[in-house]
């Protein structure tokens, strides 16, 4: 099964928000803790924040697909 396009931009959008919250610090503290960063994430996005985890660690299909050579070298 071919991995859709609009799938793989939303996972790398999800990706670059829990990035950017969970670099956020203050005085050399990271701000927010993971619980929250997955929760915020997961609340902007209308997903489980268990979800959001499996997309950020690469837990999920798309982070794991090698297309076939049919795939490659007959798009539909």
């Amino acid at each position: 099964m071919a991995v859709r396009e609009n799938t793989i931009r939303l996972h790398q959008q999800i990706k670059n928000e829990f990035t950017k919250l969970s670099n956020k610090t203050a005085h050399g503290v990271q701000v927010y803790s993971l619980n929250y960063i997955l929760h915020e994430v997961a609340h902007r996005y209308c997903k489980s924040p268990k979800t959001v985890e499996n997309i950020v660690f690469n837990r999920t299909v798309t982070a794991n697909y090698v297309p076939t050579q049919s795939e490659m070298f007959n798009p539909e």
